[in-house]
């Protein structure tokens, strides 16, 4: 059955950004979006072929178990309503059995230890912009060595944290991954009165991350009009010689933060590590 076969079935059209998405035949893919683009349903589909390609066995793995089950609900609803695929016993919240064998589980990433020693074949890391970087890198990214397994992330982005360094890996091309980033209002279904009131109502930085998916939060942040494009060099001149200073923030409430600094020839701090 071909992937246009697999849609009219599910009754299922995509629109143009869902469709760039689904294009990619990348291994690893981050789908950067927020508020009613349709990103749960684009990645629960994009998986839809893997869960019918054989004895597979998927996850949906997100920090609390609620934020799995757009992802669940809609594999399932596919299996069992358009496609009239029967379990193999009974369906829970958390877990189907296909016929033929493949199974889909939804996890909480809250207690990282518990998905230790499973090999899997696919994984949606749902709201991964909520987990902590060691989940992934130290519990997730193994159990998918053995079988080669496929991984989508769909996620809200939540400042530049570890999940913008996977998109920027996958903007880049590197290592098997690609990424996606679009705006609310690239879905049509979206009303242009709603996406206008909500920037005329909530702050900037808000709305252009829950609206505009951009790595955008200002949390901790002092200086509001900062921006890594302007303020930010690749390469700044350290004269010989020059004192340097370091500057500690223990982050109590943040995170830990240690600068190095040092001034130029006209008395600028140029902070150059951090």
């Amino acid at each position: 059955m071909t992937v246009p076969e697999l849609n009219h079935m599910i009754r299922y059209v995509p629109h143009a950004g869902q469709h760039e998405f689904h294009e990619s035949d990348a291994r690893f893919k981050v789908l950067i979006a927020r508020a009613r683009f349709g990103k749960s349903l684009a990645a629960a589909r994009d998986m839809l072929p893997d869960v019918l390609a054989g004895s597979t066995r998927g996850w949906l793995a997100g920090p609390l178990y609620p934020l799995s089950r757009p992802e669940f609900r809609t594999l399932r609803s596919d299996l069992r309503a358009s496609l009239r695929a029967a379990p193999a016993g009974p369906s829970t919240e958390h877990q189907h059995i296909c016929a033929w064998g493949s199974t889909i589980e939804c996890h909480s990433t809250r207690m990282p230890e518990s998905l230790l020693a499973e090999e899997i074949d696919w994984l949606i890391l749902c709201e991964a912009a909520h987990m902590d970087r060691d989940t992934w890198e130290r519990y997730l990214r193994a159990r998918l060595a053995t079988r080669l397994g496929r991984v989508v992330v769909p996620t809200t982005p939540r400042g530049r944290n570890w999940v913008h360094d996977l998109y920027e890996r996958g903007r880049l091309g590197q290592g098997g991954w690609a990424s996606f980033k679009f705006a609310t209002w690239q879905n049509p279904k979206i009303l242009a009165a709603e996406i206008d009131d909500a920037r005329a109502t909530l702050p900037a930085d808000t709305f252009d991350e829950q609206y505009g998916g951009e790595f955008s939060a200002s949390a901790g942040r002092v200086y509001r009009e900062f921006t890594r494009e302007l303020h930010v060099s690749q390469a700044l001149p350290v004269n010989a010689g020059a004192v340097v200073f370091k500057a500690v923030d223990f982050g109590y409430t943040n995170p830990f933060a240690c600068l190095w600094g040092a001034l130029d020839a006209d008395g600028r701090l140029l902070i150059v590590r951090e």
